[in-house]
């Protein structure tokens, strides 16, 4: 951009709400932004396209941003069902008003598979969605390991195995503060592995049993963890 932005919104695209990962790491950027005197604020996709006026406000902040952050979870390999909805209707509208502003676009996307390349794909879409709506692209944040992140308070200062995540969000604030896309080396920052594969696996296959074991306590039912049933023989 030729001028520093004054403005930025957040497009949330969880469907935990306030309670998301998504929104922690989303609330981290914009507290940034706003530190570095710009304005902010925030929108639920989910809760956009409940009514046709909470969706006119999300285009009408959208149209007056010159920075619009989406933060969503992965879907597999693919973004959530409402930020297809989202992206969709920001075009349209964008196409209808004739807009030829070019506001930063940016994206933070997080999974709870370990590896962080597993959210390259979607970050690819976003990339291709700012392209044909008239954005202009300003990077995708990603990172693996979303899970132990989940419902964590973020620190004030980056510390434990949360730094580098919370050193990249901060980095990534300073770039697009002043009007760039958002480093190479602060998106390998971001993404970097929060603690080694196999004690991840550990931990996310000791929650996964304990769930089932709550459930069959629940339900009644005689529940196997480590069942195999479509094992030959």
């Amino acid at each position: 951009m030729s001028t520093s932005p004054k403005n930025a919104v957040l497009l949330i695209g969880s469907p935990r709400l306030e309670h998301s990962t998504s929104k922690a790491l989303g609330d981290r950027l914009l507290e940034r932004l706003a530190t570095r005197g710009m304005a902010t604020e925030s929108h639920f996709i989910h809760r956009a396209f409940e009514t046709t006026a909470k969706a006119g406000a999300m285009l009408a902040a959208v149209d007056g941003a010159d920075i619009v952050i989406f933060a969503f979870p992965l879907y597999v390999d693919h973004l959530p069902a409402p930020v297809i909805w989202a992206c969709g209707k920001i075009a349209a509208w964008r196409r209808a008003q004739r807009s030829t502003a070019r506001p930063l676009l940016a994206c933070v996307v997080q999974c709870g598979f370990p590896e962080t390349h597993q959210n390259q794909p979607a970050v690819d879409i976003m990339h291709r969605f700012a392209d044909s709506a008239g954005f202009e692209w300003a990077g995708g944040l990603i990172m693996g390991m979303g899970g132990a992140a989940a419902g964590r308070p973020i620190p004030e200062k980056p510390k434990g195995m949360l730094r580098n995540m919370i050193k990249g969000l901060d980095q990534a604030a300073a770039d697009l503060a002043e009007g760039r896309a958002i480093s190479i080396e602060t998106i390998a920052l971001m993404g970097r592995k929060l603690f080694p594969y196999k004690l991840y696996y550990w931990i996310a296959n000791y929650g996964l049993r304990r769930e089932i074991r709550k459930y069959a306590k629940k339900s009644g039912k005689a529940l196997d963890a480590y069942a195999r049933p479509y094992v030959s023989a």
